[in-house]
């Protein structure tokens, strides 16, 4: 394609990370330098304790929720638009997953509809905040505290973004991040689980080690092999470094877009959350904006017309519902008519103004 989706930007600071992990002769995870730098910076970065790496995102699910005892005869709430991989998280506890669907403005979990799918069996909730776009904290943070329920947070497409001045990923018990080669910062592939707990934390550092203990060798519970590899580490940590700037740029394509497309009355945004009476004001929340979305009433037209001039493009996600392993789950309409409109825009930092025009150009053309 002329134009990906997306793609990652790397710079000289990211080779010379790399080439030093690979000269240290540490390349894997044991002794790995860039491992223990990073967690200890991407902890403060988030605002937790703790930050314990993952070779992936969806390790880093399966770990949030194992470290929080959640198994077979436990039920777990999920969107019904999101990656799969949150769902398949739960599945590989043995825990069931419940999908509730989504808020047509934020694309989010309806939080109303929760109270229809408790039970007695009910253990977490596992919010998405899909796209980068925040959940309403205040709201699930009340309602888990009230019913008992546990509160995760699939933030692996939310880094930097903010509820009231906070980052996601602070507010759950245990929360999960992806650096996969597609997000906001990039490892190749990776993750990491985030926490204030001392003992999930020291859960999770076993499960991801093939279930060691704290003495070499010892492995008192079956675990997996879920760890972070050195060159990887050093790559994630120079994107953290420069996350500033990063961030800088990707505002700026979320702003020509949104210039661009302004007076396209056929196009409808994915909204912010903002307070029970849902005002949008960048002091309350902010979406990093990791995937520029836009539903409009013909989306396969849109499609045709990208492809003919090369530039990349996705749908959005499929309800959950609709996959095979899910469908003994209620339908969901209004995830089903996000995904039936939607379109995912090239979104990466390093696209030109010039390519977001065009890009637009098209769009407008044909809605």
């Amino acid at each position: 394609m002329q134009i990906p989706i997306y793609e990652p930007w790397i710079t000289e600071l990211e080779e010379n990370y790399a080439i030093d992990a690979i000269k240290s002769h540490w390349i894997g995870f044991q002794n790995g330098k860039y491992i223990a730098d990073f967690e200890k910076e991407f902890a403060e970065y988030v605002g937790v304790k703790h930050c314990i790496t993952t070779n992936t995102g969806t390790a880093a699910c399966h770990l949030a929720l194992k470290s929080l005892g959640i198994g077979p005869g436990d039920e777990v709430i999920v969107p019904a638009l999101t990656f799969v991989a949150t769902i398949n998280a739960v599945s590989y506890t043995g825990a069931k997953p419940i999908i509730v669907d989504v808020d047509e403005r934020t694309w989010n979990l309806d939080c109303h509809k929760l109270v229809d799918v408790l039970t007695p069996r009910t253990k977490a909730i596992f919010c998405v905040h899909l796209y980068g776009n925040p959940c309403d904290i205040d709201f699930l943070k009340t309602f888990c505290d009230k019913h008992n329920l546990y509160f995760i947070e699939d933030a692996c497409e939310a880094i930097s973004s903010t509820w009231r001045g906070k980052k996601l990923g602070s507010f759950g018990d245990v929360s999960a991040f992806s650096y996969y080669g597609n997000k906001l910062i990039v490892a190749g592939e990776g993750g990491s689980v985030v926490t204030n707990n001392n003992k999930w934390r020291d859960v999770a550092v076993s499960l991801r080690g093939q279930g060691q203990s704290f003495e070499r060798y010892f492995h008192d519970i079956i675990g997996y092999n879920y760890r972070l590899n050195n060159i990887s580490a050093a790559i994630v940590l120079a994107q953290l470094r420069r996350i500033k700037e990063i961030l800088k740029e990707k505002a700026r394509v979320y702003e020509t877009y949104r210039n661009e497309l302004s007076s396209n009355k056929n196009i409808k945004w994915q909204l912010v959350e903002m307070d029970k009476a849902h005002i949008i004001g960048k002091n309350q929340a902010y979406s990093c904006n990791w995937i520029i979305n836009i539903l409009v009433e013909d989306r396969d037209k849109i499609f045709e017309a990208l492809k003919k001039n090369d530039i990349d493009y996705r749908p959005i996600f499929y309800p959950l519902c609709d996959l095979p392993p899910y469908k003994d789950q209620k339908n969901m309409p209004i995830a089903r008519k996000i995904h039936e409109h939607g379109v995912s825009l090239p979104s990466y930092p390093t696209l030109s103004d010039e390519q977001i025009k065009m890009i637009c150009r098209i769009i407008n053309e044909n809605t």
